[in-house]
């Protein structure tokens, strides 16, 4: 069985979030997984754990990575593409606290 198999089957959990399109919340997981122990989105997957897949473009990977910049510190992360989802790996940074400051048009305020 593939990893991606196994992911599915396990469900979501502290270290896996599944998100079925891009939204506002994107932002919001890879805070907490930075301020955390780490983790994976899996962007095309619903919540069931079902493949729906989405458009692997280098505009949605610009987006991904631009969401990951506008936060404060900017969170580190790595892309993969991978039978139209895109896997959103993000890492550890112990030494900051990590906050959304904006996503798209909307600017939050830093607390």
């Amino acid at each position: 069985m593939e990893e991606m198999d196994l992911i599915l089957d396990e469900g979501e959990g502290y270290l896996i979030e599944f998100k079925e399109s891009m939204s506002d919340s994107l932002a919001k997981e890879m805070v907490a997984f930075a301020n955390s122990s780490g983790g994976r989105i899996f962007l095309g997957v619903s919540d069931e754990g079902m493949v729906k897949g989405v458009n692997i473009t280098n505009r949605l990977r610009s987006q991904v990575q631009d969401i990951a910049r506008k936060c404060d510190p900017p969170v580190s992360i790595l892309l993969k593409g991978q039978a139209n989802v895109l896997t959103i790996a993000g890492t550890v940074w112990k030494s900051s606290d990590f906050r959304q400051w904006s996503v798209g048009c909307t600017t939050t305020q830093k607390t």
